[in-house]
């Protein structure tokens, strides 16, 4: 209710302090399961997933909904849910500015 002091409820019914378990899926496939505090940042997941597959945070990106992940996101502002949300981890790719310099192979 307007008033009452809480001005931005959680969505989802989840308590602002509850932990929510969230999984990554790596490129390979595999799913690591995380739980969350709701109002946590990202970058503690980010983090341990990183540390855990022993890849430099630098060259991954993560990904929720098809939409780029920041690392001081929470999920209470991705209204993420209790039922288990998916996030997924990829590496980034510089370049790709076409074949300018390669010579094609006679075949």
């Amino acid at each position: 209710m307007p008033g009452d002091g809480d001005e931005n409820p959680p969505k989802n019914n989840v308590n602002k302090n509850q932990r929510i378990p969230i999984s990554v899926q790596g490129q390979d496939g595999v799913l690591v399961d995380y739980k969350l505090a709701y109002n946590s940042q990202l970058s503690k997941l980010m983090d341990a997933y990183c540390k855990r597959k022993n890849l430099d945070a630098k060259v991954v990106e993560f990904l929720y909904n098809g939409q780029r992940l920041r690392r001081t996101s929470t999920p209470a502002e991705l209204e993420m849910h209790m039922e288990g949300d998916q996030i997924e981890a990829v590496q980034r790719v510089h370049g790709g500015g076409g074949c300018k310099g390669i010579k094609r192979l006679a075949v």
